[in-house]
């Protein structure tokens, strides 16, 4: 890999990367050898810090124009392994929370399964496709949703009305899964066949 390609703002996401595999080694860790509150307050102190270098990495590679195509493909990339990774790992420890988590979690993937697949089609024909703004949105909801899991005082206490929001997650994601698949066949088509868009 080049030193272009290893500038700051990519070194910021890998290491964001990296720090993935031990949130959720946090999350998971046994009360026998670390006390439940303790795994948690790790976890969310190394997700908060994975957010930080999501914020980061973004304004310096554009105030010092250092963006590049491998960023592009890898910061959004370390944001759904960052969300979905530490997601499961939640949802696979705390059983009260499943009811809800589960189908919020499975909308996040197959949208984002969607988009990443789009992204790598494109990027077999030499157009990379950026994060949007509504995608960074979309980010930092869910990084405020995780975090707010992480350090809840009694996460073993089920909030009510758990299943009712996990069918409306999953629900409210559909239309915004359709609109996103819309852009992004018509950024698509517009980048590369700009012709078939001058005949529709």
């Amino acid at each position: 890999m080049s030193k272009a390609k290893l500038n700051l703002p990519n070194r910021l996401t890998l290491a964001r990367l990296i720090m993935v595999p031990f949130c959720i080694a946090a999350v998971l860790l046994p009360v026998t050898l670390v006390p439940e509150w303790l795994s948690r307050l790790i976890a969310a102190m190394l997700f908060v810090a994975a957010s930080v270098t999501d914020c980061l990495d973004g304004k310096i590679a554009r105030s010092r124009g250092l963006i590049t195509d491998f960023g592009k493909l890898l910061d959004p990339l370390a944001d759904k392994f960052m969300v979905i990774g530490t997601m499961m790992a939640i949802l696979y420890r705390y059983d009260n929370v499943s009811s809800w988590l589960f189908w919020t979690v499975l909308a996040i993937v197959f949208r984002e399964l969607g988009v990443t697949s789009i992204r790598l089609v494109t990027a077999g024909r030499g157009v990379v496709i950026p994060a949007s703004m509504l995608g960074k949105v979309k980010t930092v909801s869910q990084i405020v949703t995780v975090t707010a899991l992480l350090v809840a005082a009694d996460l073993e206490a089920a909030p009510a009305g758990r299943e009712c929001r996990g069918v409306y997650s999953a629900s409210a994601a559909l239309p915004r899964l359709r609109n996103n698949y819309h852009s992004y066949d018509r950024l698509v088509r517009r980048r590369l066949f700009p012709e078939a868009l001058e005949i529709c």
